[in-house]
């Protein structure tokens, strides 16, 4: 785990992905963000108050 100046929870898996939780986005609410090896990314947005 790495934990970066601005309060986000990292994780860099042994395939090189990297695993990134942020508590807020610009769209609202939390997001998980994976950035592949070979560049590409994808994003989670996480909707506490409906629970999913």
């Amino acid at each position: 785990m790495i934990r970066s100046k601005d309060e986000r929870t990292r994780f860099l898996l042994s395939d090189g992905t990297l695993v990134q939780l942020r508590e807020f986005s610009n769209t609202g609410g939390a997001t998980i963000d994976i950035k592949f090896p070979d560049g590409m990314t994808s994003k989670i947005h996480i909707d506490y108050t409906n629970g999913k």
